[in-house]
This record gives C-alpha cells, structure tokens and sequence, in this order.
C-alpha cells in the first residue's frame, strides 16, 4: 500500500467513533458487539519479488480497527494467532520508535489516569517473521469500539524489533490477542485475553466471536451475540480446535484439493491466524495446485506466479474431522490472488515448514465463528453484501 492509501485508510480508521458500536442484543437476548475492521497488507508476491524471502514479511497489519487504551487513539490488529494486547509506547527507545509509522500514535502512560503497573510483571512476545516485542505490563482500561473492559492487562512495549526483512515500519500499534490464554506471556503469572476479561467483565454473555471480512478490505469482527445467518451461504462446518499448549487457533488433520481432486502432500495442522496473510500447505500440494493453472510458474523463491488476468481454480480445504456440516469448505480461485498487474501475477499461496496457515483467501471468503467454550471453529461461504 503506498503512503497516501496508507494515510487516507489510517484517517478513515481514526475518524470512526471507538464508542460508536454500542451493545446490542440478539433476537435471543444475548449482547453483541460489532466493530468495523479495515484490512492493511501488501501483496505477498511483490514482498517476494523485491527482497527475494520465499516468506511474507510481516510489519504489522492484519485487520485493524481502532483502541482506546487508556483513553489515548491506538491502531490495533485483530490477532487469532496470541494471546497478549500490547501498544507500542513511549518507553521504547527513539529509534525504535521510529519502528512505528509516523501516522500512529504511541501510548503515553504518563498521560493516563487510569494506568497501573504491575510490579515484577512483564511480557515478551516472538513472531514467526523474527520480529518481538517486550515490556511491563500493566492494567489499563480498554475500548474497543465499545467492547470495553476496565483494568485490562496488557503489555507496554519497552522494546520493539521489525521481522526479518522488513522495509517499511509497523502500521498498527500491536495486536489485540484472541487466541487462548495459555498462549499468554505475560509472567510469571499469565493474566487473561481480551477475551475473557470481557466476558468476566459481563461485556458479552457467550465465549465466542465472529469475523467476517471482505475481498475489498472492509469488514468486522462481532463479540458475543450468535451466528448471523444472514452473513452466510451455505451450511457451517464445524470442527475442533486443537488448541494445545500454545493457545493458538490450530485445526489438526487437514488435507488440500480442488473439485473432486485431493492433491499429494498428506494431512497437516493448520493455524488460522488473523495476523498472518500466507495460505501455506505441503509442497506437493502446492505444486499440484498450480499444475490445474494454465501458464503458471516457479520462480526461484519457490514462488508460484501466473499471467495476469488468468484465472485461478477453486481450493478446497479437507477436513478429517468435522463435527457437524460439510468435510470440506471451498475458497474460490479470486480469493487467492495477490494484487494485480500487467505480466506475472502471485497469490496468497506458500509453502509450509511443518504447520500449515489458513491465511486471508479463508477469512475473505469464510464467515467464520471463533468459540472458545467448546473449543471449536466454525465455516460458511460467505453471503454477498
């Protein structure tokens, strides 16, 4: 995204109203609360094509939508792949603030009234992509688009370090975690997620959210409340989370295909993390994918491209275990795309080292209802809007 679009998003993000999603109830009864999320990341393949890493470089990004903390404006991202909330502050150093783009806002505690540190506690987070953030933490009253939770634990970052690779400084002041909370780092002791402090708050009544995002960036994501059956066309399939120690939104035992095809590669663990963007499965998979494509190649990265303009099959994820609804959900070609242009085009797609990622094509294209009670995860096509 160049830096006006990037600015002229931050200003569309800044100017919505953070108390303007108020609680809602259900035809049932139960609260909802519905915040607009907007979506920054550039394309994968042209990350590729400019620095040669056969992995997305991640500077931040995902779906973001405005927080306060501490009644200061933050840009957070909605992350399913941890289970901390952290803001980059102004104790990090003065060139590591320079990490965070110019157009953001870093929390001042010394600015808030409602700032507690908690003495001997502390945070320290490490990305797949190399980067990490660390810090205290603290408890701090929290709004997010009307989701507030008082005394909310969180990480004040002290230090910061871009991913590997990266070019660009981070556009979201950290992530709003939604995973479990025992993927929290907060220590010695883990303190609960958004989540959880928000349902013991009496925000929501039901352990659950939804997401539903768009191929055109837009979207949101629903605390509480039920599943709207407006939002989808089609029956959910429903399946577990294999959440293990790592609190992460993983789903075991996936395989890959297109139409009535299965491709080679075998079955894996997948994590659906919001936060990422790569829709990584096995080689062999991959390679079988492109195969179905006219005209596409691999480039010496690894990377698949094909002409632009072409058309991409249908892909379908395999699931070994569902609980209710169909095996397999169904991400239309379109939604794998990575940007557009005038010769080679890429897409979404990647390799994985050992667990796979369900990545944007999925959350674009997939309403999908996050239930921590059960643990589950639940997937429908998405109804045009």
């Amino acid at each position: 995204m160049n830096t006006l679009c990037k600015t002229v998003a931050l200003a569309l993000l800044i100017a919505q109203d953070v108390h303007a999603s108020p609680i809602v109830k259900t035809r049932s009864g139960k609260k909802a609360i519905r915040v607009t999320a907007n979506h920054w990341s550039k394309p994968r393949s042209l990350e590729r094509r400019d620095d040669g890493a056969v992995a997305l470089t991640n500077v931040g990004g995902g779906w973001t939508l405005p927080v306060l903390v501490g009644g200061q404006q933050m840009i957070q991202n909605i992350d399913t792949g941890s289970a901390d909330l952290w803001v980059a502050s102004t104790m990090l150093p003065q060139d590591q603030q320079q990490l965070v783009d110019s157009s953001l806002s870093l929390y001042d505690p010394s600015k808030s009234t409602t700032y507690q540190p908690l003495d001997g506690e502390s945070y320290s987070l490490g990305y797949g992509d190399g980067s990490s953030s660390s810090g205290p933490a603290a408890r701090e009253n929290v709004n997010l688009g009307g989701a507030t939770v008082p005394d909310m634990y969180i990480g004040v970052a002290n230090q910061l370090k871009l991913g590997d690779g990266a070019t660009t400084p981070r556009n979201t002041d950290g992530p709003v975690g939604l995973a479990f909370r025992y993927g929290n780092s907060i220590r010695p002791d883990a303190q609960g997620t958004f989540m959880e402090e928000l349902i013991a708050t009496g925000g929501i009544d039901e352990p659950f959210f939804s997401t539903f995002f768009r191929p055109d960036d837009s979207g949101f994501v629903e605390f509480g409340g039920e599943p709207d059956d407006s939002l989808r066309n089609g029956d959910f399939t429903q399946v577990p989370v294999a959440n293990g120690t790592d609190g992460s939104w993983t789903v075991s035992q996936i395989s890959f295909g297109s139409g009535s095809t299965t491709f080679p590669g075998g079955a894996i663990d997948v994590l659906f993390d919001t936060g990422g963007s790569g829709l990584d499965i096995p080689q062999d998979a991959l390679n079988a994918y492109f195969g179905l494509v006219d005209g596409s190649q691999q480039d010496d990265s690894g990377s698949w491209t094909y002409p632009c303009g072409g058309q991409l099959a249908d892909f379908n994820l395999i699931f070994s275990n569902a609980i209710n609804g169909p095996g397999t959900i169904t991400v239309p070609g379109d939604a794998l795309k990575s940007g557009d242009g005038t010769d080679r085009c890429g897409t979404w797609m990647g390799t994985a080292n050992g667990r796979g990622s369900g990545g944007l094509p999925v959350f674009i294209s997939q309403y999908i209802v996050w239930d921590q009670a059960t643990p589950t995860l639940s997937f429908a096509p998405q109804a045009a809007r």
